[in-house]
């Protein structure tokens, strides 16, 4: 599991080396536990890299073309709730109550000369 860990993050620092310059946005995940992303494994993973990619795509559409944006995610929870089903499988249920998903964050904004960071 370890050698699979470091190989995904030499395949993300290539992509960040190859990315045109301009706008860069960069997520990195801390090192947890979180709320509600699940146990280390397959489907963690899953989650992280999926939101990874919505706030790099994010960043791409508001960012202007000299902007550096990183982004270290501290906590998450999701909306609902996992229970398990009688064949074993997880699923996530929804209410309708107020379980919002949260997110928890740490970044810093590199706009030209000018910087901000924030929690």
């Amino acid at each position: 599991m370890r050698s699979t860990f470091r190989i995904r993050e030499y395949f993300a620092m290539l992509l960040v080396a190859a990315m045109p310059a301009g706008a860069a946005v960069t997520v990195s995940f801390g090192p947890g536990p979180y709320s509600d992303i699940g146990p280390p494994g397959a489907e963690s993973e899953k989650v992280k890299d999926e939101l990874a990619r919505h706030l790099q795509a994010l960043g791409a559409r508001y960012l202007a073309q000299q902007d550096n944006l990183r982004i270290e995610v501290l906590d998450v929870d999701l909306a609902g709730e996992l229970q398990m089903t009688r064949s074993g499988r997880d699923i996530r249920i929804a209410r309708g109550q107020a379980d919002f998903p949260r997110i928890k964050l740490r970044y810093t904004l590199e706009a030209g000369a000018k910087s901000a960071s924030g929690e």
